[in-house]
């Protein structure tokens, strides 16, 4: 009986130090990890007490281990659900871009498109694509001021500047490093995952689509505007309208600036 109380000790201690990590003011991945590790540990231990509970009232081994057994596929299912919860907390806490393993989108038939590197970074404007190996790579620009630029650490592609500004020319949304802004004053949405951004407007209305596909693929749909003209990105599934002017289909390769909106 003193092996089961003190197994339960511990087990009780793991999941309040996994609790208390999870559910606290956590800013780092490693602390999430940690916290992880707490539940994966009180899980094991759960089941050696369950061994050892057993000893007493099942005398019979081949029992006892099928016993066992069953009680290690109910933790194993509850700690999926445990961990789905860690991960729903990480996102909402870690204000981080990070890459999903998406595989490679389908680009529209194009003859450059074969002259695309493998090396190469690529942004997804709905059905246009952009893509550079030189780095930083600027995308948008408006009145003269960088609106998204790429760039890469450890062989992946970050997000080193975009921003998004509502039509009251108050900007919304900035993203530097992967590291995420969104103001305050706009209707919060929660992340379904640590590799998308949807941001809607004031007035309810999205204009940030962000899906950060794999480490060299970026993906999104969005409404660009700046405080000093009137002219408005809009980028969709179907096409990117520039004040009235569309495209689609588009490929645009290493060049020094995609999009000059001025």
């Amino acid at each position: 009986m003193a092996a089961t109380e003190i197994l339960l000790g511990v087990f009780f201690l793991l999941v309040g130090s996994g609790l208390t990590i999870a559910m606290g003011e956590v800013r780092a991945q490693r602390e999430f990890l940690f916290a992880r590790l707490c539940f994966i540990a009180a899980g094991i231990d759960a089941t050696f007490c369950f061994w050892e509970w057993l000893g007493s009232r099942v005398p019979d081994a081949t029992l006892r281990g099928a016993w066992t057994c069953l009680f290690g596929t109910f933790v194993l299912i509850l700690g999926q659900h445990v961990f789905a919860w860690v991960r729903t907390r990480e996102t909402r806490a870690i204000p981080k871009l990070s890459p999903a393993d998406f595989p490679m989108p389908q680009m529209p038939p194009n003859k450059r498109r074969a002259q695309v590197p493998t090396d190469a970074l690529i942004v997804q404007f709905g059905s246009n694509f952009s893509w550079a190996t030189r780095m930083p790579h600027r995308i948008v620009q408006i009145m003269g001021e960088d609106i998204l630029v790429i760039d890469r650490a450890k062989k992946a592609l970050i997000v080193k500047t975009l921003k998004i500004f509502d039509e009251h020319r108050t900007c919304i949304v900035k993203i530097e490093d992967n590291v995420i802004w969104v103001s305050p004053s706009i209707p919060s949405k929660p992340r379904p995952n640590r590799h998308t951004l949807i941001v809607n407007d004031f007035r309810d209305r999205e204009v940030l689509n962000l899906q950060f596909l794999n480490p060299r693929v970026l993906s999104l749909t969005c409404v660009m505007r700046h405080p000093d003209t009137e002219k408005v990105l809009n980028v969709t599934q179907a096409v990117m309208d520039i004040s009235g002017i569309q495209f689609s289909g588009g490929i645009f390769g290493e060049s020094n600036l995609d999009i000059d909106v001025h």
